[in-house]
């Protein structure tokens, strides 16, 4: 190369680095503007971040507040609404003189109303507690029939008002299922009373249920299969997977003529679900629906249902027959005695814990039914009470309540925690099935 040609060529690379410096200039430049955008982004986020997990804490305080608020607007509802339909009840029977027929047509209106508003307050209140994690399943053993004679006992009047017959699979022994007893009854009174609701008058609801084997792994799981079927509207099967979502009306029209909250199917499937079992539905519009639900039974017992042989039991005149009454409302305290004093009992009332102590010292009685939050001692101290006085120890104590809590008064020595509100026919048969006396008492809870 000649001395022009290396002289051109350091030019041209001069040049070429000049320019390569400019790129990478101009790269660092982009790099730190890069690099600070990215910073403000990550401070931006770790914002958000924080604003996140406030809101999250916020959410959470929430959630517990509602979740107690409807808990304590349960209780204050439940207590009143147990005085309204028992006192219906007790003057339907006639225990306060005959009605005339307008009477008991404005009596019924309010045992109606009554009974929807507790059922509205019950399923809320259970859908929360779902949605909370907060509820638990107590499984114990029961037999099918048993637990359907008291939902028939509970729907048979909304279903007699409409000449609706309800007719159910009828068998001199009955397959025992371990499950919580409440919440399959629960179960039950919501797909019985939703086949009442959207039925056509002087209908009919079959309720019918059988035991099924099916593989699971290596071995053979036994399930009871029960199904209400109804003649009523019927149901398009687009509609099928609303019918189980909380406030779900299929059709708006249904929702105007058939009055509801959609809440009782869709409660009937979390509580299915907690028990690992399955609810589905066979329907077509105009020709009737039919619920199915799928449980394991947990044992593979049959036995003969226990309000059978409770007919059998007997009590000697010597029986002690003292029940002591102390719930937090007066009027409840008057409702629960007139029932006692209906089934045979000799009921004694107390106002708070401390005199029911007293009371119980004086009588040592077959029972108590209390209430937990009484005035001066609670029901937390007097079960404590009971349990260190070697005389009142083994006395069954019945807890009517609405705590969420039921653990507690069972480990405190309770024999059962009753649901508000309670029947007489559920009172009393819950007292029989103590036993004919109060040492009769086992600690497990059984007879």
């Amino acid at each position: 190369l000649t001395k022009d040609e290396l002289g051109s060529l350091a030019g041209v690379f001069n040049e070429m680095a000049a320019n390569i410096e400019d790129i990478y200039a101009t790269l660092e430049n982009k790099v730190s503007d890069r690099t600070e955008e990215l910073g403000l982004a990550n401070t931006e986020l770790l914002g958000k971040k924080q604003e996140l997990e406030t809101a999250n804490l916020e959410l959470m305080s929430a959630n517990k507040m509602k979740s107690q608020f409807l808990a304590n607007v349960s209780h204050e509802f439940r207590t009143p609404l147990n005085s309204i339909i028992g006192f219906s009840d007790l003057m339907k029977e006639g225990s306060c003189g005959k009605l005339t027929e307008k009477q008991s047509q404005y009596l019924e209106y309010i045992r109606t109303s009554g009974v929807h508003l507790l059922n509205l307050i019950n399923n809320i209140l259970d859908l929360s507690r779902i949605a909370a994690g907060n509820v638990s399943l107590e499984p114990e053993d029961f037999t099918v029939v048993d637990v359907l004679g008291e939902v028939l006992g509970t729907v048979r009047p909304e279903a007699l008002e409409r000449d609706i017959t309800i007719e159910s699979k009828r068998v001199p022994a009955s397959p025992v299922i371990r499950a919580d007893r409440s919440k399959f009854k629960q179960i039950l009174i919501n797909l019985v009373t939703n086949a009442i609701k959207f039925n056509h008058d002087s209908g009919h609801v079959w309720i019918d249920w059988d035991i099924k084997e099916e593989p699971k792994g290596m071995v053979m799981e036994r399930y009871l299969v029960l199904s209400v079927r109804d003649t009523g509207i019927g149901i398009k099967e687009e509609d099928f997977e609303r019918l189980f979502k909380e406030f779900e009306q299929i059709d708006t029209s249904q929702g105007r003529e058939y009055e509801g909250s959609g809440l009782g199917l869709a409660l009937a499937s979390r509580l299915v679900d907690l028990h690992g079992g399955s609810i589905w539905v066979e329907s077509a519009p105009g020709e009737g629906a039919t619920f199915f639900i799928k449980l394991p039974q947990g044992t593979e017992r049959v036995e003969m249902p226990e309000q059978s042989r409770l007919r059998h039991l007997s009590r000697s005149e010597g029986d002690n027959r003292t029940v002591i009454v102390a719930c937090e409302s007066p009027d409840l305290n008057q409702l629960l005695s007139i029932y006692l004093s209906g089934g045979g009992y000799e009921p004694v009332t107390a106002t708070d814990g401390v005199e029911l102590m007293t009371k119980a010292r004086d009588t040592v009685p077959f029972a108590i039914i209390m209430g937990i939050t009484l005035p001066n001692m609670d029901g937390w101290e007097v079960l404590k009470e009971l349990a260190a006085a070697p005389k009142l120890s083994a006395i069954p104590v019945l807890i009517l309540s609405s705590i969420d809590d039921k653990d507690t008064p069972m480990t405190l020595g309770a024999y059962a925690c009753l649901e508000k509100p309670i029947s007489k026919d559920g009172l009393i048969d819950m007292l029989s099935r103590i036993g004919g006396k109060g040492g009769s008492f086992k600690g497990d809870g059984t007879l």
